[in-house]
């Protein structure tokens, strides 16, 4: 569900992205090929290192 969250969080971050590096390039192309990757990867980082985090918590109460 963490995953899930995060791809649809992105739609926001393409946007957040976009109007931030439009404004730094200047060349809409130039940035939205940067923002297709920088709106959806660091929001699965985010992800991978919450569930990673909740793993191990609940490995250390096992434990």
């Amino acid at each position: 569900m963490i995953y899930s969250y995060a791809l649809c969080f992105s739609a926001l971050t393409l946007q957040i992205w976009l109007l931030i590096l439009i404004t730094f390039f200047q060349n809409f192309i130039i940035a939205y090929m940067i923002v297709s990757w920088l709106c959806w990867v660091p929001n699965l980082l985010v992800a991978y290192f919450i569930t990673a985090r909740f793993a191990k918590s609940i490995h250390s109460r096992n434990v």
